[in-house]
């Protein structure tokens, strides 16, 4: 074909020699006849926005062809699905081709289909090819890769040659369906109407230039170079989100949005490991980013394939953690990630040295704010079309779970950075595709590195496999975990002591060169430095090491904020900037075990007396800060650490100072959600201010009271741009705070800043009296004496309180009542269940409400138990002597006789009654109206007028109905006096019952028909010689009934009008009480009913009040604590205010459990569904659980009666606690209850067994001979002849008979034991093989143990000591091959050299 064939078409003149000779010798090699054509170098548009450059279009008998042009020189390899070209320059990384040719051929296939939709053409198949035109190039593509890739049509054959460009592709005979004559004629007219065009050499996005071909593309998007002529060196990422073709305005908004919220995600977090946008500017083709990014960046898995096999472990071990500190960074601040994976990592040399690499993480386009690794609740949950955003390549490296969960958690990270993590250490990708990976993960529940590449260490092998765990509870809970783990398993990497070259890389056990520090933990890594826990000098302090020089200077602005700072409330500089080994440290003090974010995430929302003092403690630092001129920059939970006095309890302190030299015109430094969202550089407020810093403190505050942060809004807008208030989590709120909290925080989050408190002491003047205010509030109840006096008020309701009296109406204060609450009490009878050891180890509780509640547990207990009369049997179906009828018999007499065939009379009657028809069908109405009663029998009111007092009639002759009146009458007077028809329809229920035949069903209808049946009657009372007794009225669906005032009663006594007027007056306060959001207090119910109740002038005690009036209303429930709410409330916000979901061990909540948290807060809601159903409830309610078929368990790992292979080491859930003090140790287990491990040297085993009995006063059991005596005791039991056989049989095969019978023998023996250790309120175990050797006993040791962590059981013991001597104190307790299950540090004692002391002598 020539040059100037009209059937070349060169679209755009190609100005590259290497492409024009290209273009040559394919243009050469195709005839110049019908119906061969070929398009070079245009552009179209794809449907989804992408900008598609086009190297050639080839239209030929043997199909329609799209080819890639590329010209390399070198070796071609590939890694996988990386293709490498080794040349002159060194190696060179990039995808293979044919995936982007393939995907741009679809797109114009699809443009070209929509174009010819009027002519009816049919599209043929638009083939895709890559054409290697170099002849030289050297191709050991694998075969795989060498799919769609041809060679030059006269290139040297070798061992293994390319297929030619010309005679194997586009001149060879067709192997698919030839186009039609109709397609060819019409492909130069289609084309044009796709609207392909020259391509353009470069294009402005702002004041930069960007190459039009974009270097990576995604599916919403596509990434270019920038560079700008006046900042010559200067480079930019720039990220398209594209515009689709034709798109409407509502989805060209929705794309931006997209792009807002990858730019906004990152907004005011700084760390080295982090890729963030800098800037979004507009675009003709979309909104774009711009990234800061070096050119000569390279995708990890890029990376990989290129530099992989130069790094030796210790790098790849580095990158490793880079990248977890990186999340776990991002986590910190409430950022996931949620599509980790190679492609959205990026790495850089460190000055130019590509084996020293620097990692950081982008692609945040699926990110989600607010979602928080433990069960709280701090979620704003993202797009829910966020995964659409994710390039189809990274699916090998997604968790199973993040289609099916869009919204995701942390573990979707956890799972990324594990599959990442083992493309780093072992040079390949986990799999090809997802469905392999979960192939693999099907065949070995997670990644083993060490199964592909020797020299992985086993405890590594290990993270990585629980990382990449299947099932999400099976998985570290999160990034800190996972580094955690990480972190000790490099500490035997080095021998303990030896000289580290950079201290940044210290482990437990190092020395950090001269200085006499020795690590005892890395407690994390931040965007300025890494923190040690350190020892010297016989004191723990905390060193930060400077990350880089740039971080110096952070280091050293924190050390100049601290340097003056002295409060009991804020961390101490011991030392200021100093070298240590090659970089610069400071030193401060230990802020404590946890922050004040894990005890939230560990124990929920604080109780009202410890959020009162820790706000305090808060308040009182802020207040000096402010004194002291000093901005912290970052006051949040986890910069509050909670360190344990010894007097005076757990105490704030707050830490990490490293923002607060940062500018004042630096408006995005600090944590979103913390960040005062009303500074505006061009506003009022253009610099960081006082009232910013207080906002942090305030949002702090909230979150400790709540669990959840304040949030404007829904959508995530700019709280600036938006007319609502905040909207605070009031419902989650103690209830005796709710009303002065919500108060208190619209003031201090106020959108106006002059609104808000005009210092730190007026917010704390502030903060106390919202805390006075509660200790002035009387209970919820109503008072015969009208005092105002609270504490009067409070003991006049404790000594009329009963057994079910709603706790908030008992007498208790506010604070006492949260505290039983959180101990699942809710009226006093549920209190009294409670014992008395729970309420004197119930944690966050001042002395004075601890005092409180035992005080009023012992009146009670003497009043309502101890000194009660027995209580009177309650009704029951029929009386002894039959009197009483059922109900069903009662309703057989009221029924008329058909007088003849089609008497409309029974009908009617059945209808008038609400009863069931000859099928058994219910109708919709229990009491109907005549209209009612007509519109179903389909006849006129007229005639069911005739039938109604015909009936009333017979029924007052019915003397079955003159018992069940006098009953309704008492009912009335002990309901004062007017009820609503369903209460007395369930009272006449539980008095007569039905019989067995009677379904379920059908039970309430009878009693509804013989309540109406004896009312009706009444009302002809008059004239058989009898007072009526009963007057009724209809309330919207509900027929309300009170008693009339009779001539022997007094005067005073309130009129049957008077009473119903107060019910309906009371439905509606019920109805408006229970629309309010948040839910109201039960002492704004009770004061507002009260209220109601006495402008009719008619008192009710509290329960009836609220009761009455959610039964007139019928939209309205209510419940013991005396809360009104609504009959429709949904399911999400029951189990978010029933906590159902919250405070789970490791044992988890069967689904019948969370129904019956929710059914006892909230009772009389729908049904609530089980498995998977429940479980998405439970996750939009806020508690990240995990469903295993039977339970909902919290996303977390455990270790008990792991046996570990050989090969295999386990990695520890919870590290011990060193401690020369162990006496004081035991002693405070002793007093408080708990469970102990002691790890200790053999050697001083004898000295510590007599050192814990002096100490405890107990005699220390030993497990073994115990066991021997439980087990002889079993065998006279079962007449065993021969205690020899029971012990050969311990060495029988497994599975044997004779082990069989051994394990019924043990099982019995250990509940001998336990039957024995139980009785005892301490216990110290010794000698403890038997405990781990066997299943039952290993069961018996949990059982122990959790009797004494938890408490509240009639069996002992309170407290559990178990000795452990070892080779090595600091390695995790076990016995034999049984890891004993360790919960929190404090339940392991490490004891040191110096216990037990070397007096105490065996005797």
């Amino acid at each position: 074909m020539d040059a100037r064939s009209s059937r070349w078409h060169e679209i755009t003149p190609s100005s590259f020699k290497h492409e024009q000779a290209a273009l040559r010798h394919v243009r050469e090699l195709l005839p110049d006849r019908h119906p061969y054509a070929a398009w070079s170098n245009f552009t179209f548009i794809s449907q989804q926005g992408h900008i598609r450059e086009v190297d050639l279009l080839v239209a030929a008998p043997s199909g329609l062809h799209l080819v890639e042009i590329k010209n390399l020189h070198g070796r071609l390899t590939n890694r996988y699905g990386t293709w490498v070209l080794h040349g002159e320059r060194g190696r060179r990384t990039f995808d293979n081709p044919v995936i982007l040719a393939d995907q741009k051929a679809k797109e114009l296939k699809g443009l070209l289909m929509q174009a010819a939709t009027k002519d009816r053409i049919t599209i043929p198949y638009v083939n895709a090819a890559v054409f290697l035109a170099e002849p030289g190039i050297v191709c050991e593509l694998d075969d795989r890769q060498r799919a769609h890739v041809y060679g030059p049509e006269d290139a040297q054959q070798g061992p293994n040659p390319l297929p030619r460009i010309g005679s194997d592709l586009l001149t060879a005979p067709a192997t698919r369906v030839a186009p039609t004559p109709e397609f060819f004629r019409a492909l130069p007219r289609l084309l044009e109407r796709v609207g392909i065009h020259p391509t353009q050499r470069s294009v402005t996005v702002g004041a930069w230039k960007i190459e039009p071909q974009p270097y990576e593309s995604g599916p919403t998007w596509q990434d270019h170079h920038g560079f700008r002529e006046d900042m010559p060196g200067e480079h930019r990422r720039v990220r398209i989100y594209l515009y689709e073709r034709e798109a409407d305005p509502d989805r060209q908004r929705s794309i931006r949005a997209a792009a807002t919220r990858e730019f906004r995600a990152c907004q005011g977090l700084r760390h080295p490991g982090l890729l963030r946008p800098v800037e979004l500017v507009d675009h003709e083709a979309g909104p774009a980013l711009l990234i800061e990014q070096s050119q000569e960046a390279l995708r990890l898995d890029h990376y990989m394939a290129q530099h992989g096999s130069d790094l030796d472990l210790p790098t790849r071990l580095d990158m490793v953690r880079q990248l977890a500190e990186a999340v776990h960074y991002a986590h910190e601040r409430r950022l996931v990630h949620r599509a980790l994976s190679p492609r959205a990592v990026i790495v850089d040399p460190t000055d130019g040295d590509w084996s020293r690499p620097r990692l950081q993480i982008g692609e945040w386009q699926a990110s989600a704010r607010g979602l928080s690794g433990r069960p709280t609740v701090h979620r704003f949950a993202p797009s829910s079309d966020a995964a659409k955003h994710v390039e189809a390549a990274a699916a090998p490296y997604l968790a199973p779970e993040f289609r099916a969960d869009a919204d995701g958690t942390v573990s979707i990270d956890v799972f990324g950075l594990g599959t990442t993590s083992y493309l780093i250490l072992t040079g390949r990708p986990p799999a090809s595709s997802q469905a392999e990976l979960i192939q693999r993960l099907e065949a070995d529940r997670g990644l083993h590195p060490a199964a592909v590449i020797d020299g992985i260490p086993d405890d590594i092998d290990t993270i990585i496999s629980m990382a990449t765990a299947p099932v999400v509870k099976d998985r570290f809970t999160d990034v800190e975990e996972f580094l955690d783990e990480f972190n000790k398993a490099l500490s035997p990497e080095e021998e303990p002591g030896a000289e580290q070259h950079d201290p940044w890389n210290a482990v437990k056990g190092d020395s950090l060169g001269d200085t006499g520090y020795e690590v005892r933990k890395v407690l994390g890594t931040g965007s300025t430095a890494r923190a040690f826990l350190v020892f010297r000098d016989g004191m723990e302090s905390v060193l930060k090491i400077a990350r880089s020089a740039e971080a110096e200077e952070r280091l050293l602005d924190e050390a100049t904020a601290l340097e003056e700072l002295r409060h009991d409330h804020i961390v101490v500089l011991r030392r200021g900037l100093f070298d240590v080994g090659n970089r610069q440290a400071i030193e401060i003090d230990y802020a404590g075990e946890r922050s004040l974010a894990q005890v939230l995430r560990t124990d929920g929302a604080l109780l009202p007396d410890q959020l009162q003092r820790f706000g305090d403690q808060l308040l009182d630092a802020l207040c000096y800060l402010e004194r002291k001129g000093v901005m912290h920059r970052d006051i949040k939970p986890d910069n509050l650490g909670v360190r344990q006095h010894p007097k005076q309890g757990p105490r704030l302190v707050l830490f990490d100072f490293s923002l607060a030299g940062t500018p004042t015109t630096d408006l995005l430094a600090g944590t979103r959600g913390y960040v005062d969202p009303f500074l505006d550089p061009n506003g009022r407020r253009p610099v960081y201010d006082a009232h910013a810093e207080r906002y942090a403190a305030a949002v702090t505050l909230h979150e400790m009271a709540s669990m959840e942060l304040p949030s404007w809004g829904e959508d995530g807008s700019n709280p600036r741009f938006v007319d609502t208030p905040v909207t605070l989590s009031s419902e989650l709120f103690a209830a005796g705070l709710r009303e002065p909290l919500d108060a208190f925080f619209r003031k201090a989050l106020h959108r106006d800043a002059e609104q808000r408190f005009p210092s730190a002491a007026a917010m704390r003047e502030a903060w106390r009296r919202v805390f006075t205010a509660v200790d002035e509030t009387g209970p919820a109840t109503v008072s015969s004496s009208r005092s105002d006096d609270p504490e009067e008020l409070r003991e006049e309701a404790a000594n009329r309180a009963r057994l079910d009296t709603a706790l908030d109406a008992a007498g208790l204060t506010l604070r006492a009542v949260a505290v039983a609450q959180r101990l699942g009490a809710s009226t006093v009878g549920e209190f009294l269940d409670i014992p008395h050891k729970r309420l004197w180890r119930a944690r966050g509780v001042s002395k004075r409400t601890r005092d409180e509640l035992l005080r009023r547990s012992t009146q009670w207990r003497k009043a309502l138990i101890t000194g009660a009369a027995p209580a009177a049997a309650g009704p029951v179906p029929a009386d002894v002597d039959g009197s009483r009828l059922p109900l069903d018999t009662i309703v057989a007499t009221l029924l008329p006789k058909p007088r003849r065939r089609n008497d409309a009379q029974l009908a009617i009657t059945r209808l008038l009654l609400g009863l069931p028809d000859d099928a058994g069908a219910l109708p919709e109405f229990r009491w109907p109206t005549n209209v009612q009663v007509a519109a179903k029998a389909t006849l006129s009111q007229g005639r069911i007028a005739q039938v109604l007092p015909a009936r009333r009639r017979a029924w007052l002759r019915n003397t079955a109905l003159d018992a069940v009146r006098d009953e309704v009458v008492d009912a009335l007077r002990s309901l004062g006096r007017v009820a609503a028809a369903e209460e007395l329809a369930d009272h006449l229920l539980v008095l007569h019952g039905c019989t067995e035949a009677v379904a379920t069903e059908h039970r309430r209808a009878y009693a509804y028909a013989v309540l109406r049946a004896a009312v009706e009657a009444d009302s002809l009372a008059d004239t058989a010689g009898r007072e009526s007794r009963f007057a009724t009225r209809r309330h919207h669906d509900r027929v309300l009934v009170a008693l009339q005032v009779t001539s022997e009663e007094p005067l005073d006594t309130p009129s049957d009008g008077q009473l119903l007027e107060l019910a309906v007056e009371l439905s509606k306060a019920a109805v408006a009480l229970a629309g309010q959001d948040p839910l109201p207090t039960p002492t704004a119910v009770v004061r507002e009913l009260e209220a109601t109740a006495e402008r009719v002038n008619h008192i009710l005690d509290e329960k009836r009040l609220v009761r009455l009036a959610a039964a007139a209303a019928g939209s309205v429930l209510s419940n013991a604590r005396l809360e009104l709410y609504p009959r429709d409330l949904s399911p999400v916000r029951a189990l978010r205010l029933a906590q159902a979901g919250a405070g789970l061990s490791d044992n988890g909540i069967e689904p019948d459990a969370v129904h019956r948290r929710v059914e006892s807060r909230f009772p009389g809601l729908a049904p609530l569904p089980t498995g998977n159903e429940l479980l998405d409830l439970l996750k939009e309610a806020g508690f990240s659980l995990v469903w295993d078929g039977k339970v909902y368990r919290p996303p977390q790992l455990s270790y008990t009666a792991y046996s570990p292979t050989p090969s295999s080491k386990q990695p520890p859930a919870v590290e011990g606690t060193a401690a020369s003090d162990v006496d004081a140790r035991l002693v405070e287990a002793a007093r408080h209850g708990g469970f102990r491990v002691i790890t200790l040297r053999r050697k001083r085993w004898p000295r510590a067994r007599l050192a814990v009995e002096a100490v405890l006063g107990e005699p220390v059991v030993d497990v073994s001979a115990a066991f021997v005596g439980a087990l002889r005791a079993v065998a006279r039991q079962r007449q065993i002849p021969d205690f020899d056989r029971v012990l050969h049989a311990d060495a029988a095969e497994p599975g044997s008979r004779d082990q069989l019978n051994l394990q019924r023998v043990v099982s019995e023996a250990c509940a001998l034991l336990e039957q024995e250790w139980s009785g005892r309120p301490v216990l110290v175990l010794d000698m403890l093989t038997p405990l781990g050797r066997y299943p039952a006993g290993a069961a018996l040791l949990e059982r122990l143990a959790d009797r004494a962590r938890y408490g509240g059981s009639d069996t002992g013991p309170d407290t559990l000591v178990l000795l452990c001597p070892t080779g090595d104190e600091a390695q995790r307790p076990r016995i034999g091959n049984y890891v004993i299950d360790i919960r929190t540090p404090e339940e392991w004692v490490i004891a040191r050299s110096s216990w037990p002391p070397a007096q105490a002598s065996v005797a």
